[in-house]
C-alpha cells in the first residue's frame, strides 16, 4: 500500500502554512519536551498536575508514556497541543518544540494541530460528530487543512478509509458514525488523524474499549502506516502489553513525574525504579512463574497532597528516610536508563 498524495487547492477556510522553519525533516528530535509543567487553577489555587516532564521523540520512533490512571499522561499530551481550556489550566516549560517550531506560539500551534502532527483520541464514539457522515468528517480535515474543493476532499476521504481498511470504503463513506463497530470507529479516527500525512502522530488509549483481537489489528495497521511514512508515535498507555509490542523507548509516569525511562528492552529486563518494578509485578504477562501477582500497596497520593520527597515514598518497598526528605532528579543510569530513585541504580537481587 503507497502513501496517499493529495495536492492542495484553493479554501476559503484553509488553516495558514507553517511558518520558516517547520519544513519536514527539520534536524532534532520531531517533538521536544523540556520542564513542562501544567497546573489546574482551581479555587482553592493552583494545584499541580505535571512537573518538570521531558521527552524526545524522533523521526519514526513510537514513545510510550505508561503509567497508571490518573498519573498526568492525557493532561501532558493534551497540554503540548493547546487542548486544555486556558481559564482552568496554566501551561509553562523550558522549551516544547514540534520540527523546531515554538508550540508555546499559539499561531504555530495553529498551523501543525491537524496537519503536522494527529491525534487518535480514547474513546472513538465520543470523538466522532454523530451528526456528520464519516466521510463529511475527514473531507472537512482535508479542505480546511489541505485547501482542497469538496470533490477532491471527498475523493480523499474514501482513499483514507480504504488506507485503514475500512471494508467497500466507496460506499461506507457515507455512514455515519453509529453504523461502524468499535473496531472499524477506531480506523475512521486514525483515518483523521493521518489525513494530512503528519511527522507526530499522538494515540491515546487507542484501544481501550476493543477486544483483544481488535487491538492487534489496530496495532498492526499502526505499525505498518509507521513504516510507510516514517511517522513519530506518542503513544499514551497503561497496558505493559502494548508496550512490550509497540514502543522503541518507555516513560513511565507516577504523580505527574516521570520516574524512568528506558528502552522498552531495557526497561523490562533490569527495571531501575520501584514504580516500574511494582508494575510488573503486578502485570500477569510478566509474572507468569509467580503463583500469586504482586500489588503495590497504599494509594496514588492526590495532586493537592503535600509532600516533600519523593511521592512513591508512602509506597515504596525500599523506602529510606532521604526519599521523605528531596524530590529525587531523573539521573543517567548505566546503558540507556534514567531513573528518579535515590537508590538507584537497584541491584538485580533487589529488584527481583
Amino acid at each position: 500500500m503507497g502513501a496517499m498524495s493529495i495536492e492542495p487547492s484553493q479554501h476559503p477556510r484553509a488553516t495558514p502554512r507553517p511558518p520558516a522553519g517547520a519544513e519536514p525533516g527539520a534536524p532534532g528530535p520531531v517533538l521536544h519536551a523540556d520542564g513542562l509543567t501544567v497546573d489546574f487553577l482551581s479555587h482553592r489555587g493552583p494545584v499541580r498536575i505535571v512537573s518538570d516532564l521531558s521527552v524526545d521523540v524522533g523521526t519514526g520512533e513510537t514513545l510510550s508514556l505508561v503509567g497508571e490512571s490518573g498519573c498526568g499522561k492525557s493532561v501532558s499530551v493534551m497540554a503540548m497541543l493547546g487542548l486544555l481550556p486556558r481559564r482552568q489550566w496554566r501551561i509553562a516549560a523550558r522549551a516544547l518544540r514540534f520540527e523546531g517550531l515554538d508550540l508555546l506560539d499559539q499561531d504555530t500551534l495553529r498551523a501543525v494541530r491537524g496537519r503536522r502532527i494527529g491525534m487518535i483520541f480514547q474513546e472513538p464514539m465520543t470523538s466522532l460528530n454523530p451528526t456528520m457522515t464519516v466521510g463529511e468528517q475527514i473531507a472537512e480535515v482535508l479542505r480546511y487543512h489541505l485547501r482542497l474543493d469538496r470533490r477532491a476532499a471527498r475523493a480523499g476521504a474514501i482513499r483514507l478509509l480504504d488506507r485503514v481498511r475500512i471494508p467497500r470504503a466507496a460506499e461506507r463513506v457515507d455512514d455515519y458514525p453509529f453504523a461502524f463497530s468499535g473496531g472499524m470507529r477506531q480506523r475512521v479516527m486514525i483515518a483523521l488523524a493521518l489525513a494530512c500525512s503528519p511527522a507526530l502522530l499522538v494515540a491515546d488509549e487507542p484501544t481501550t474499549a476493543l477486544d483483544v483481537t481488535v487491538q492487534a489489528e489496530i496495532f498492526a495497521l499502526l505499525r505498518e502506516l509507521q513504516r510507510e511514512t516514517g511517522t513519530a508515535l506518542l503513544l499514551i498507555t497503561h497496558d505493559l502489553g502494548v508496550v512490550a509490542e509497540m514502543a522503541d523507548e518507555v516513560a513511565v509516569m507516577y504523580a505527574g513525574r516521570i520516574v524512568e525511562r528506558a528502552s522498552t528492552a531495557a526497561l523490562f529486563v533490569t527495571p531501575q525504579h520501584p514504580y516500574t518494578i511494582g508494575l510488573l509485578g503486578a502485570s500477569p504477562e510478566w509474572e507468569a512463574r509467580a503463583e500469586r501477582l504482586t500489588p503495590i500497596e497504599g494509594r496514588v497520593p492526590l495532586p493537592s497532597d503535600r509532600l516533600d520527597g519523593c511521592r512513591f515514598a508512602p509506597r515504596c518497598p525500599f523506602r529510606i528516610t532521604q526519599c521523605d526528605e528531596a524530590v529525587p532528579p531523573l539521573a543517567a543510569m548505566d546503558g540507556d536508563q534514567e531513573a528518579a530513585c535515590w537508590r538507584a541504580p537497584l541491584e538485580p537481587e533487589t529488584a527481583a
